[in-house]
Order: structure tokens, then C-alpha cells, then sequence
């Protein structure tokens, strides 16, 4: 099955990475800076979006998937990445720009 893009928000995939990383829904929402209602909301949209349930509640927390644990490491590679492009030190400056 295939996940569109186009119908993905960035802020599901950060709420994946913390729920994946942390175990624990509250733990995840802390680490975010959200409300725990938040990231049960997000993982509720994904489930959908994945059509798996990507995580299970269990005795010693939020158990993934084997879906979930495929998609962990290229979700964290992505945010990175995205991460990275987003941090410039350089300012633009249009009298300096060259145009190709």
C-alpha cells in the first residue's frame, strides 16, 4: 500500500519519531511540547493514513508495530534531513545573488 505525500503532515511524522523513540504517549507529548490529546490524535490520523496501528498499548508502554518499526529509521533519516536544509546561517542577500 502506498502512502501518498501529498496527504501527510511533517508534524505527524515528528509525533511517530517521539511516540517510536519514547514508548509512552505523554512522554512523546512532553518531548514535543504538545498535549497528550495531541499525539493520540496524531497517531490516530496516521493509523488511518497507514492503514496499521502502528503502535499497542501495553503494560510497559507503547509497543510498535512491525509497520512501525520498518518506517522508524527513514522517518528520523527525513526529519533530519529536512531539519538540516532548514538551518542557514547565510542570509539572503539579492544584491549578491547570482542568477543562473
Amino acid at each position: 500500500k502506498s502512502t501518498h505525500l501529498s496527504r501527510l503532515d511533517l508534524n505527524l511524522l515528528k509525533v511517530f519519531a517521539a511516540v517510536h523513540r519514547e514508548r509512552h504517549i505523554t512522554r512523546a507529548g512532553r518531548a514535543l511540547f504538545i498535549s497528550q490529546s495531541a499525539v493520540s490524535h496524531s497517531i490516530a490520523k496516521l493509523r488511518v493514513l497507514f492503514g496499521d496501528p502502528l503502535f499497542v498499548r501495553t503494560p510497559d508502554g507503547m509497543q510498535p508495530t512491525a509497520l512501525a518499526d520498518r518506517l522508524a529509521d527513514p522517518i528520523r533519516r527525513a526529519l533530519q534531513a529536512v531539519g538540516e536544509a532548514l538551518q542557514t546561517d547565510e542570509r539572503f542577500d539579492p544584491a549578491a545573488a547570482e542568477l543562473e
